[in-house]
């Protein structure tokens, strides 16, 4: 399976001659990249996702959208629908995955803990496997950290001594 991701900043080709005429100056735009406007929610708390952006779908390779439901934090991928698009023909149910039930299965796992003795607080999952370009590729049936060179699957939460969640609409254990 391909994992897609996006472009790290070392990654991108930059032009060393003027194409045209800039519309602001790099220092603007840098200043603007950093800026994250993210939506407030109605209850004006602020919302964490610890693992935006390192959460890929197993099934169609698009990041999972980080998601507040009952309460937590969750990670879900529509396949490419939006509220724009008629939905999809292909019959691919959508992914669910519950953030806490992601860490204890990353924190949890022996094998990536050797690779990555580094992790050790829940907070910062997302930065060493950010460092060690992984991302955690999930669908119906299974989770496994992944990287160009290595595919770890993770152990099951009920492996870890919690009870095992359903995932939501699918009637059966998620995983």
């Amino acid at each position: 399976m391909e994992v897609r991701s996006r472009a790290t900043s070392a990654q991108w080709a930059i032009s060393r001659e003027v194409v045209h005429p800039p519309l602001v100056t790099e220092a603007q735009f840098v200043r603007v990249q950093a800026v994250h406007t993210a939506p407030m929610p109605a209850d004006g708390a602020r919302r964490t996702y610890l693992l935006a952006g390192v959460v890929v779908c197993g099934i169609c390779g698009r990041a999972l959208d980080s998601h507040w439901l009952h309460d937590r934090a969750c990670y879900r991928c529509r396949h490419g629908r939006t509220s724009g698009q008629p939905p999809s023909t292909s019959g691919a149910k959508r992914v669910y995955v519950r953030e806490d039930h992601l860490l204890a299965r990353v924190l949890g796992d022996r094998r990536l803990r050797r690779l990555l003795p580094e992790l050790t607080e829940a907070a910062e999952v997302a930065a060493v496997l950010r460092a060690n370009e992984m991302v955690i590729v999930c669908d119906h049936d299974a989770w496994a950290a992944e990287s160009a060179t290595i595919r770890i699957d993770l152990a099951l939460v009920s492996d870890l001594g919690f009870p095992m969640p359903f995932a939501a609409g699918s009637g059966r254990p998620g995983r």
